[in-house]
Order: structure tokens, then C-alpha cells, then sequence
């Protein structure tokens, strides 16, 4: 799975995890950051 398709996923579970709160959130954005930064590395 690319960048693209694992931030397209990203987004639609922060939709069905809004009502549960920014913390899921925050996990996500932080698993996309640093899939990027792994990416960069390489």
C-alpha cells in the first residue's frame, strides 16, 4: 500500500472516529508522519 492510499484510509477512519475523540486522531496523524519520515529515510 503507497503513501496516497494509506492517507485516503487515514481520512475516511477519522471520519467513522470523530465521535471518539482527537486522541485516535492524533494517532493517526502521527502514524502518517512517521510512515512519511520512513519513507524519506530511504
Amino acid at each position: 500500500m503507497d503513501d496516497y492510499h494509506l492517507f485516503l484510509k487515514c481520512q475516511r477512519v477519522k471520519k467513522e472516529a470523530a465521535p471518539m475523540g482527537s486522541s485516535f486522531l492524533k494517532f493517526c496523524m502521527e502514524l502518517n508522519y512517521l510512515i512519511i519520515s520512513l519513507s524519506t529515510c530511504f
